[in-house]
């Protein structure tokens, strides 16, 4: 289940696999040690943990004992400011581009901004960013955008200009004026200090 998370969900959503860690050992408030499915961690500001679970292992055939430890381990987890996902096998093999666009949003929200000098950007602005890191200076589209976070074109149109007036977009014309797409100006995030 954890590789169908990876092809069918990580890799379409993210377009590599840098910084994406498989069973990281995760010490958690108390001292202990626990492993989570993945951790994503492109630099030493930001962390997230990923959990794949099965109906069967994880819930149907889990002891009480091991149903309130599972939760403990998350709610320190979460004590700990870890930021940490969590995907069933149905919803991986069924609905992958909804998975897709959850990673999208937990990147694009917790702690990544865009590069500069404090230009504060909304959620959907810096999904469309990290979504811009797939497509490698090449131009984007509002229906592309729009397709990928499940949102209107005229509304990725809206926010596509909006990361161009603050520069980290330049909108591509045609000869005649047409504005035919955007190409990001910048090739990677940062992370907010």
């Amino acid at each position: 289940m954890e590789k169908m998370f990876v092809w069918k969900v990580w890799w379409l959503a993210v377009g590599h696999l840098d910084d994406l860690h498989p069973e990281w050992e995760v010490r958690d408030l108390r001292g202990g040690v626990n492993f989570v499915d993945y951790a994503y961690i492109p630099n030493r500001f930001f962390e997230m943990m990923i959990e794949c679970d099965g109906f069967g292992p994880h819930w149907r055939d889990i002891s009480r004992r091991d149903f309130d430890r599972n939760s403990e381990r998350q709610n320190l987890l979460l004590l700990d400011d870890k930021k940490l996902l969590r995907f069933t096998y149905d919803g991986i093999r069924e609905q992958p581009s909804r998975c897709q666009q959850t990673v999208l949003y937990a990147l694009a929200k917790w702690g990544q901004t865009a590069p500069g000098k404090g230009v504060k950007l909304g959620v959907y602005e810096r999904a469309i960013l990290h979504y811009s890191l797939t497509f490698k200076g090449e131009r984007m589209t509002p229906a592309m955008v729009a397709k990928e976070l499940d949102i209107s074109s005229k509304t990725a149109t809206s926010y596509m200009q909006s990361l161009a007036d603050k520069g980290y977009m330049v909108a591509e014309t045609s000869p005649t004026g047409r504005r035919m797409g955007f190409i990001a100006t910048r090739p990677k995030l940062t992370q907010k200090r």
